[in-house]
């Protein structure tokens, strides 16, 4: 996985931009998706970063995942983390779930 700084336009603030999210099929329903998640969640407020985004190709099981964390589907699998469900994910604290 990387994430890198990206900027928000419209709001005139930084942003985070995930890419390459990936878990072997092994780890899959292990924590470890949440787990990257949250870190980069927690690195982004700890930043200033207003949100997290990335884009996920259509037919995805990923795409229930995000749903589930709190990102929000604007279209065309463009998701957005920010406000309440990125500072509630950013509390975690990182370990995966088995």
């Amino acid at each position: 996985m990387s994430f890198f700084r990206g900027y928000a336009g419209w709001r005139g603030k930084p942003m985070g931009i995930a890419h390459a999210l990936y878990v072997l099929p092994k780890e899959r329903h292990t924590g470890a998706a949440r787990a990257l998640m949250a870190a980069v969640a927690k690195v982004a407020l700890e930043r200033g970063w207003v949100r997290v985004e990335l884009f996920v190709e259509e037919g995805r099981p990923a795409i229930r995942f995000y749903g589930s964390i709190g990102m929000r589907d604007l279209s065309h699998r463009h998701l957005r983390l920010e406000g309440e469900a990125l500072q509630i994910l950013a509390m975690e604290d990182g370990t995966a779930r088995t």
